[in-house]
């Protein structure tokens, strides 16, 4: 999903009416293995890669963290 970081805005209080644009890739196969930590970790970095290759043409989000 793009721009749904300015759907709320930190500053105002009004809420944003951003056009939000949402990417569907295609799906990931899983081969089916034993659970483990390493294979956990495995599939995290593979999502990541995933979303970040969509995420490209946008850049990174502009998130706004308050303390």
């Amino acid at each position: 999903m793009v721009n749904t970081e300015k759907a709320l805005r930190p500053v105002r209080v009004k809420i944003g009416l951003p056009q939000i644009l949402i990417r569907v890739a295609p799906a990931l196969q899983v081969e089916k293995q034993r659970v483990t930590l390493a294979a956990a970790r495995d599939l995290t970095r593979r999502l990541e890669e995933a979303i970040a290759t969509l995420r490209e043409p946008y850049g990174a989000p502009a998130h706004a963290w308050l303390d």
